[in-house]
């Protein structure tokens, strides 16, 4: 630590302080000289002397600067991708990767950098020779930004990644700008294997009781042309529909639908799955799982006519093609005060209404002020003409 007096005005001034010091301290005991004694006027003459010379000296706005360097040193995080794609490598590389990882912290900490592990795991592993690939989501620019977070305001310069490079959440770690060198280590084969892969899964999030609805499947394959594949779809280990498919190409995708009923109330578990073929690389892509809600309800819809009509008959039959809606007739001139009460709808159709003199509004302004989506139909004067 290195300490500094700095003056704002020259330094000639000093001595002028600490002589106004001196004068005023002579002046106010020197006539007092007889009647104290000697040490007494001695000590106050002194103390009297540093009074005024200090605090004249603080008139001249002096600046005490005080620098105090400390040496942070430069922080290396070394980041192991521990999902369970990892395990494709096989686990004599994985062993090898993690002692390399080991050793190179030691090396990098005999040089004085300070070195810390990090992984897909919430809490920094102390030591990754017992590291699990359990990790089921790969999000790498989390794992950075974790690092980016967690050492902010150290002195970072490096992070290595060890991944196989695959990613199955978040974008992509080279898309973003970090204040620091990421260098990657690739682990795996970049050779592509002889494989079927179920690639991607599409299904609504809900279905209603007793309608049918689809499963799409996105199944891709490498090196098996000229060859079948067999896919099922099943629920609670019984397979309810299975296709074949065949590959033309050396490297081929094919989508399929499958369509089957919802049969039961509740969140419903489904699995789509290729029968493993011999040749395969590995069978641990070759199943996804699909989760939908099924649901017993319609969406019910009340249709409010001021006067019979034909178009209610022409909209109660293109409403109830549809399963999923239920339709209540209402026509105020037959039943001025229709009882909604205890009724709950998902939409209103107000057919010639309200009319020029507002009538029924009782009926349906509180509908609508509940917050009840609504559909108007309106005839124009001229016949034909509807809005």
């Amino acid at each position: 630590m290195k300490v500094d007096f700095l003056l704002q005005s020259s330094p000639w001034l000093v001595p002028i302080c600490l002589l106004t010091g001196a004068i005023y301290a002579y002046v106010l005991y020197q006539k007092n000289s007889n009647s104290w004694n000697k040490r007494l006027l001695y000590s106050l003459t002194f103390l009297r002397f540093l009074a005024v010379s200090i605090t004249s000296l603080l008139l001249l706005n002096f600046l005490i600067r005080q620098i105090k360097q400390d040496i942070i040193r430069k922080t290396v995080v070394l980041a192991i991708d521990n999902s369970q794609s990892m395990l494709v490598a096989g686990k004599k590389n994985l062993s090898l990767a993690t002692s390399g990882l080991t050793q190179l912290k030691k090396d990098l900490e005999d040089k004085d950098f300070e070195v810390s592990f990090a992984s897909l795991d919430d809490e920094a592993p102390e030591n990754i020779d017992n590291l699990k690939f359990s990790k089921k989501i790969t999000d790498l620019s989390g794992l950075i930004n974790k690092v980016k977070n967690n050492f902010e305001g150290q002195n970072l310069v490096d992070v290595v990644l060890v991944s196989d490079g695959i990613s199955n959440e978040g974008i992509a770690p080279g898309s973003e700008k970090y204040n620091f060198q990421v260098h990657t280590i690739g682990l795996g084969d970049t050779v592509q294997k002889k494989d079927l892969l179920l690639k991607a899964v599409y299904a609504n999030k809900i279905a209603y009781l007793g309608n049918k609805f689809p499963i799409q499947a996105d199944v891709s394959s490498f090196g098996f042309s000229g060859h079948n594949a067999t896919v099922f779809l099943k629920q609670g280990g019984k397979i309810l529909e299975k296709q074949q498919v065949f590959f033309k190409q050396n490297d081929d995708v094919k989508t399929l639908t499958f369509n089957t009923t919802a049969s039961q109330v509740g969140v419903q578990h489904f699995v789509v799955e290729i029968e493993p073929v011999s040749g395969e690389f590995t069978t641990r892509n070759n199943r996804q799982d699909v989760y939908l809600e099924v649901i017993d309800g319609k969406e019910k819809i009340l249709l409010l006519a001021l006067a019979p009509h034909p178009d209610l008959k022409a909209l109660k039959s293109i409403i109830e093609k549809n399963d999923n809606y239920e339709l209540d007739i209402r026509i105020l001139t037959q039943n001025p005060n229709p009882d909604l009460s205890g009724k709950s709808y998902d939409l209103l159709i107000l057919h010639q209404l309200p009319d020029a003199f507002n009538s029924y509004a009782n009926v349906f302004k509180p509908l609508i002020n509940n917050g009840l989506p609504c559909l108007f139909l309106f005839w124009e004067t001229n016949p034909g003409q509807l809005i």
